[in-house]
């Protein structure tokens, strides 16, 4: 091995143990290849964050002892994992890195042993690594990056590269001898850390509106006052379309004293009316008028009659 060259060893420890994800796989190991790490700026309180503390002081052959994990996403699915070590004031040494294996879908039936997919970092070179059936082999993850500094080594991943997970099941280890030997371990023995992702719900889809069929027209014809001999008396109409008022399309309009046509007119208006001009004789006092209207609105032509006695 050439450390800090750009491809780096470093070794993983995967082992046959029963389909759940309380087991932590120990005894058999697997080399794999690293790619240079590429630094990210950490990430800003999220949509959700935890921490998981180790005993201190657990660690042998001088390896990274874990003191703690910090786990945090952000809305947009993009998970990062700090490990941090109590026993580094200095940065990491060539041959020391961790692991973190994990449980991203919950299912112990896959994956080894329930675990689907590990994170190795050896310095400044890290991979992530998929279970394809009989081992783990490098995963495309494009969007992994990492950081290290002293006491310190962040990755951070969105969850699309880790099969789109909600929530992860997941043990760190260290090594100081290139992956010969587990130095550390968290949490202890064979328990696993769960970490749930918060993400916003997809917002509701928008209301369902239906346009409501047009109104139907209804006519509406009235006087104004009432017929007096020898003056003009007026019917007026509009068309209601619901709370709206609206003028006719036209208007036709006839009357007769008793039996005898009088003269009328239609005319425009007032807003939002037709009008039946109607004149009416002088010599009628007492008699009946009938007004004739025939208001027309597209389709639509009623007629409407009208009696009134003359004053």
């Amino acid at each position: 091995m050439k450390a800090g060259l750009v491809l780096v060893a470093a070794a993983l420890v995967v082992a046959g143990v029963a389909a759940s994800a309380s087991g932590h796989p120990r005894d058999s190991r697997a080399a794999f290849r690293l790619q240079p790490a590429r630094a990210f700026v950490p990430l800003r309180a999220g949509a959700g964050s935890q921490t998981y503390t180790d005993r201190v002081g657990d660690a042998v052959n001088g390896a990274p002892d874990i003191s703690s994990i910090g786990v945090a996403n952000d809305d947009q699915g993009n998970i990062t994992v700090t490990v941090t070590l109590a026993n580094h004031s200095s940065d990491f040494q060539p041959n020391e890195g961790i692991l973190v294996v994990m449980d991203t879908d919950g299912n112990g039936a896959t994956g080894n042993g329930g675990f689907d997919y590990v994170y190795a970092g050896v310095k400044d070179h890290t991979g992530l690594f998929a279970w394809n059936g009989s081992s783990f082999a490098a995963a495309s993850a494009p969007t992994l990056q990492s950081s290290t500094a002293a006491g310190q080594i962040s990755f951070r991943i969105n969850r699309s590269d880790l099969g789109n997970t909600t929530g992860l099941n997941f043990y760190v280890e260290t090594t100081r001898d290139n992956g010969a030997s587990i130095g550390d371990d968290a949490p202890d023995g064979n328990g696993v850390f769960t970490y749930r992702l918060i993400l916003p719900t997809a917002p509701p889809p928008p209301p369902t509106t239906t346009t409501p069929p047009p109104a139907a027209p209804r006519f509406v014809v009235s006087p104004v006052g009432l017929p007096h001999a020898g003056k003009r008396f007026v019917v007026r109409a509009r068309v209601l379309l619901g709370a709206q008022s609206v003028a006719p399309s036209a208007l036709g309009c006839a009357a007769k004293v008793g039996s005898s046509p009088v003269r009328t007119t239609a005319v425009n208006g007032p807003a939002p009316y037709r009008s039946c001009v109607v004149g009416v004789p002088v010599r009628s006092k007492g008699k009946s008028v009938t007004v004739t209207l025939l208001v027309q609105y597209k389709s639509s032509a009623p007629t409407r009659r009208l009696t009134y006695r003359i004053r």
